[in-house]
């Protein structure tokens, strides 16, 4: 059990190494040759709310060349972004793909940012 003050601190400090290294996991796999492997990356990113990471996902969204992972890079910047994206997502639901994959992971991005204002 932690108590006190140090060992909260150090609760603290482990648990921040632990992201970290989690982190670090994540941020290799989203290289993986396997789109899969790629989107679900990102998706635990996405959840670990670090708007640091909206580069790294915009760069996905325009350099990947699986819609799945594209999709996935946009709702991870609706999850972690702010209004200055609504610009960004926005150009990113003209974009044709198949069955409207971009549209709806743009829109759908857009919506969550949305919320988080209220």
């Amino acid at each position: 059990m932690v108590s006190g003050p140090l060992g909260k601190l150090q609760f603290r400090t482990c648990l921040n190494s632990t992201q970290t290294v989690v982190k670090i996991v994540f941020l290799q796999a989203i290289s993986d040759s396997n789109s899969k492997v790629r989107a679900a990356s990102i998706k635990a990113l996405g959840k670990m709310k670090d708007p640091s990471m909206i580069g790294e996902f915009r760069r996905k969204y325009e350099t990947d060349d699986s819609y799945l992972v594209k999709a996935q890079a946009l709702i991870a910047i609706g999850e972690n972004g702010n209004q200055s994206e609504l610009r960004f997502l926005t150009d990113a639901a003209k974009v044709r793909s198949p069955r409207n994959v971009l549209k709806n992971a743009a829109e759908q991005a857009i919506e969550l940012i949305r919320n988080s204002n209220r």
